[in-house]
Order: structure tokens, then C-alpha cells, then sequence
């Protein structure tokens, strides 16, 4: 009796302690937490340089670990099953959420005063990093490109935007023997110069329409700008340029004229001698037929979809963390990380003013003031950034390329991107290709 007096007393803690080794078992096995031993994982659609700046950025504000790197050939499903946070281009925004490899960010998150979503330019944050009605992501900036011109184009009045068409004469009048204007065609610029051409012009659609979710790249409005873009072509340098090499030749006084925009990671001469307007505009727009662009038709902005986000993978071990980064990206660390990357511009209202306060490039400034005005327009094409993006842009790409050599016509060489996309959509199911860019659209 004694005996079985003692294991009943005992009994309670021997339960209490088999409790305790059960949950400290759980509690190793499961997931690894936030803290500060536990490197967070960011995976980057960019440099080398742009990954380190991210590493070295971050280790001067906190202590938690980081390891960036930089994405190779991993599908992106992969790339989100390893890492908390990938910096990726917008164009890749719809597939991330379609294929749930991203999260959504909470109102909490986006109503913190640290992070100050509303100053986000307009366009960066509704249309973006906005899928359907969620946020997916943040923004580091959309480039815009604008008319550089250096000083001594003396038959350029900057009062008024010109017209694709006087540019195109501008560009002729500077001469074919040594080209003297040029606009990023390498690449896969082909394609966005020409998109943006388009969305100059074209009203609505954009890009597809109907249920059958057809393209509509094969419209007056997309003919006529391929076939201003082959003309002004014929008197670019031979080569296929980038948007590096065509401000660092315009800086340097190789070029007087071009589209692009300013970047800082280019060494080159000092560039006060450039000079930056808003792109050309469209003489006329089309809307079922070509109207007179007299103003009464609101402008679209222009999103090319190269522009870098920040979203948090679903496989992320530390979201806070995570978050916290992300926040840091975009508000400290972004100045610094802007000089790293051509795909990172002006993103925010107050960014642009502290930003400009202290860059010492008059041409930036004058830039960042024409972009936060782009982007804060009310109305702008979307970028293609549904499911398959990238096979879209590169068989418009290549068709573009076809025209711009003079092999095909602009009319063949568009049937034929038209068809490419067609065949893209039907093996995607363009059912899902159809919903997929109505939510891109925010419908």
C-alpha cells in the first residue's frame, strides 16, 4: 500500500515532465524562428554588385544575418521554395501570385508609419505592386524614360514635348554618316520601345481584348508606331545599345538626341550638358479611329515591367524580418541601391525630395521631378506582367528586331508576334491568361 501511495504521488510530475520533453521536441523540430542568428534569405533578380550593396546596406542598420544571391537559371518556384524575399522585375508579379509564391501584405504592415505606403508614387503602388485588390509587393521605382538632349541641339525647343513625329525629323536632321540619336534597342528594348511608342497612341484596348483574349499588336495604332520607331532606327548607331551605353555616349557628346533616362552607375563625363524632357507624345491617338491629340483624351503612363519590387516569399522563415527589410529597401537603402541597378528610379513623394537634396547631378534632378509627375498620373497602361511575361516580351521581341533590320514589314513582322502570342496563350489556357490580366488590370 505504501508503495502504491508513492507512484500516485509520483505520477503527477512524471506526467508533468513527459509533457515538458514532448513540447521542447516539438518546438526544435518545427520551423526555424525569427531572430537574428538566422540568416535571412533574399534572392535577387540583379547584379552581383546590386546583391552585395544589399548585404553591406543592411549590416551597417542591423544584426541580423543576410545572405543575397543573385538568381541563375532556378525557376522562380524555386527561387520562392529558398528565400524570405525576392527582389524581382514587376513583369514576373503575376506569376508569383498565380502560382502562390508570394505573399500578400497585410493593412497593418501597410498602414505603418515606418514604411509610409502613401507616398509611394501613384502608379508604383495601385497599379505596380497591386494584384486584384491586394499588395503583393513594394516598389524600388519604374524607370521612365524621357528626351535627353544635350546643349548644343539648338533646334530644340524644350517649352514643348515633342511629338514622336518631330522626333523622328530631328533625329534625320542630325545626319546618317555618324548617327547622333539613339534609344536602348538591346536587350529585349526592342520590344519596350515599342510598347511605348503604342501607348502613346493606343487608347484602349491595350494590348488584348475580348473573352477570346485576343492580341491586338497588329492595330493602326501599334503598325504606325513600329513603323516610327524602323524609321527613326535607320539613323541610330548600327550596333544595338543599352540604356547604360546610350546615356553614357550622350554624356560623353556621342550622341545629341535620345530616349532613355539618367543612370548613376554609369563613370562618365559630367552631365550638365544634357538636358531632359518628357518623351515624345503621340501628334494623334486612336480610339476606334485617329483623333487629334489635343488633350481632350487624358495620357496614359507607361510601365515597362523591368522596374524591381520587393515581395515576400510564401516560403519565408521570418516575415517580420522579411517585412522590416523590405521596408528598409525602399526607404534608407534605397538611394544606395539605386546606383547599383539601371531598374531602380524614384519611387516615392518624399524619396524624390531627399534624394534630389542630395545628389549632385543636375540631370537626376531635373529627371526625378519629370518622373514623379509620370508617375503620378491617374491613368496608365499596365505592364504585361501576367503568367509567361517573359515568352510574350521576347516574341514580341524578336519580331520587333526582324522589322528594325528590314526583313520583315511592320505589318508581317506584328501578324507574326500576334500569332506567337496566340500560340503562348492557348498553351497557358487562355481562360486563365484572360482572368490572370483582368486582375492585372485591377477588374
Amino acid at each position: 500500500m505504501r508503495f502504491l501511495c508513492s507512484v500516485l504521488c509520483l505520477l503527477p510530475i512524471l506526467l508533468l515532465w513527459g509533457c515538458k520533453t514532448e513540447t521542447t521536441t516539438v518546438e526544435s523540430d518545427g520551423p526555424p524562428q525569427a531572430s537574428s542568428t538566422v540568416p535571412l534569405r533574399v534572392a535577387v533578380y540583379e547584379s552581383e554588385a546590386f546583391a552585395k550593396r544589399i548585404e553591406t546596406g543592411w549590416k551597417g542598420v542591423s544584426e541580423q544575418p543576410l545572405q543575397a544571391t543573385v538568381v541563375g537559371d532556378q525557376t522562380l518556384s524555386d527561387v520562392a521554395a529558398n528565400n524570405d524575399l525576392i527582389v524581382m522585375p514587376a513583369r514576373l508579379l503575376g506569376q508569383a501570385v498565380k502560382e502562390g509564391l508570394i505573399t500578400a501584405l497585410p493593412e497593418k504592415f501597410l498602414a505603418d508609419e515606418s514604411l509610409a505606403f502613401q507616398s509611394f508614387l501613384p502608379q508604383l503602388r495601385e497599379t505596380q505592386t497591386r494584384w486584384g485588390d491586394a499588395v503583393f509587393g513594394l516598389s524600388l521605382g519604374s524607370p521612365v524614360a524621357m528626351t535627353l538632349v544635350r546643349d548644343e541641339v539648338g533646334a530644340f525647343d524644350g517649352d514643348q514635348t515633342l511629338t514622336y513625329e518631330q522626333y523622328g525629323s530631328l533625329v534625320e536632321s542630325l545626319g546618317t554618316e555618324s548617327p547622333q540619336a539613339a534609344e536602348a534597342l538591346a536587350d529585349g528594348g526592342a520590344a519596350i520601345a515599342f510598347l511605348r511608342r503604342a501607348a502613346a497612341a493606343a487608347v484602349t484596348p491595350w494590348l488584348f481584348e475580348g473573352d477570346r483574349f485576343e492580341p491586338v499588336i497588329d492595330q493602326p495604332p501599334y503598325v504606325r508606331a513600329l513603323q516610327q520607331l524602323v524609321s527613326a532606327r535607320q539613323h541610330y548607331p548600327k550596333e544595338l545599345l543599352t540604356v547604360e551605353e546610350v546615356w553614357q555616349r550622350i554624356v560623353a557628346g556621342d550622341l545629341k538626341l535620345a530616349i532613355g533616362w539618367p543612370v548613376e552607375t554609369a563613370e562618365g563625363a559630367d552631365d550638365a550638358s544634357v538636358r531632359i524632357f518628357d518623351a515624345p507624345v503621340a501628334a494623334e491617338v486612336y480610339l476606334n479611329k485617329w483623333l487629334s491629340n489635343d488633350g481632350s483624351i487624358p495620357s496614359r503612363s507607361f510601365l515597362s515591367g523591368s522596374g524591381l519590387i520587393v515581395a515576400v516569399s510564401s516560403a519565408c522563415r521570418q516575415t517580420t524580418a522579411s517585412r522590416n527589410l523590405a521596408t528598409w529597401m525602399t526607404t534608407e537603402g534605397h538611394a544606395a541601391l539605386r546606383r547599383t541597378s539601371v531598374h531602380v528610379a524614384v519611387a516615392r513623394d518624399d524619396l524624390a525630395t531627399s534624394e534630389m537634396a542630395t545628389m549632385q547631378s543636375a540631370a537626376v534632378v531635373q529627371y526625378d521631378r519629370l518622373a514623379q509627375s509620370s508617375l503620378s498620373r491617374t491613368l496608365a497602361h499596365p505592364p504585361l506582367r501576367i503568367p509567361h511575361a517573359d515568352e510574350y516580351l521576347a516574341a514580341l521581341n524578336t519580331a520587333i528586331l526582324k522589322a528594325l533590320d528590314g526583313s520583315m514589314t511592320a505589318e508581317a513582322a506584328l501578324a507574326e508576334a500576334k500569332a506567337a502570342w496566340q500560340q503562348i496563350s492557348d498553351s497557358a489556357d487562355v481562360k486563365n491568361q484572360r482572368n490572370a490580366w483582368n486582375q492585372a488590370r485591377g477588374l
